[in-house]
């Protein structure tokens, strides 16, 4: 879960450039891991929730938002690339699609800053102190 909230906070710190207020189309840090942090660190964390959670319902709610992700971060990757941003189509061709499937992505974990890193545990630990009172 960790790892999917620090993707999650890596990529509200540094805009991608697909994003709508686009950011630099330079391949560094959380985009070394993966050219959608945000949505697929939500997919990380939903999909690990299926774990747990096996029940009929459980799988549709949590595994809706995994196919949801992944589906949106693939609807907007064709989009970009057809009506691309300055310097999209270089930074699509640099980065991969699902976290770690491409060599340099410990790199880019290691590139991370250390508050994106202390901010992920912060709310991992947070959500975890959460779940057993029923808030979340």
């Amino acid at each position: 879960m960790t790892l999917g909230l620090v993707l999650t906070v890596g990529a509200l710190v540094k805009p991608s450039p697909a994003a709508v207020a686009p950011g630099r189309a330079e391949v560094t840090g959380i985009y070394r891991v993966t050219r959608h942090p945000l949505v697929l660190g939500l997919a990380l964390v939903f999909a690990l929730h299926l774990i747990p959670n096996a029940s009929s319902a459980d799988v549709a709610f949590f595994g809706g938002f995994v196919a949801f992700a992944l589906a949106g971060a693939w609807h907007q990757d064709a989009r970009k690339l057809h009506t691309p941003p300055p310097g999209f189509a270089a930074f699509h061709a640099a980065t991969q699609f699902l976290p770690f499937t491409r060599a340099g992505a410990l790199r880019g974990l290691r590139e991370i800053p250390l508050l994106v890193w202390a901010i992920g545990l912060a709310l991992a630990l947070f959500a975890r102190w959460l779940h057993p009172r029923g808030i979340w």
